[in-house]
């Protein structure tokens, strides 16, 4: 009370710069007599994403089939909310033999990948051969969403010519009392697949 009786008595008969002065220093003096505001710290988020198939147990050769993908937040704290989430799925195009960079991949190739109905954002990235032809060729791509704390995107590495697909599920965020997830995904078998050596 005595600080703003101060303040009170210079603003009468002074100029502005004197009720300029006086202000800063009513401001400085409430700033040493009023504790600072508390920082609160931001809850950490553990949110447990979990991912289940349900694949086909046969393919006919040269067929579309489909199969699903489930995905939850089996977090045991309902606060535990995830955001953003994305599925990431590597596709052996190759097939089983692994035959890069053959004139024909007699593997599985990825066509499309839906949510109760409706398509999904989708990028397929094929593992270019980084380390010249010749057997056990692989490559790295640059993932399209995650970055590491710099900034720098962070890289997933396969075998050449078979394809990282990568999915974006249509929530912003995904709680653990939120019900399972399913997307279907629909695919082509190679007519003339070849089994693994062996």
């Amino acid at each position: 009370m005595g600080a703003f009786r101060l303040f009170v008595r210079a603003m009468k008969g002074t100029t502005l710069r004197r009720v300029l002065f006086w202000g800063a220093a009513l401001a400085s003096l409430t700033s040493l007599l009023l504790p600072p505001p508390v920082a609160l710290a931001r809850p950490r988020l553990a949110p447990v994403p979990a991912v289940s198939l349900g694949v086909p147990a046969q393919v006919p050769l040269g067929e579309p089939f489909s199969f699903s993908v489930t995905f939850d937040n089996t977090s045991g704290t309902p606060t535990d909310v995830g955001y953003g989430p994305i599925l990431d799925l590597i596709f052996p195009v190759n097939g089983a033999d692994g035959n890069a960079g053959a004139a024909t991949p007699d593997g599985i190739s990825f066509v499309s990948a839906s949510y109760l109905g409706v398509a999904l954002n989708s990028i397929v990235l094929p593992f270019p051969d980084a380390d010249g032809a010749g057997p056990g060729t692989t490559g790295c791509v640059n993932h399209p969403y995650y970055r590491n704390t710099s900034g720098v995107r962070l890289q997933v590495c396969g075998t050449a010519g078979d394809a990282l697909v990568v999915l974006q599920l249509p929530f912003g965020s995904f709680a653990p009392d939120q019900p399972p997830s399913p997307s279907v995904f629909k695919l082509t078998l190679a007519t003339w697949p070849t089994s693994a050596p062996g």
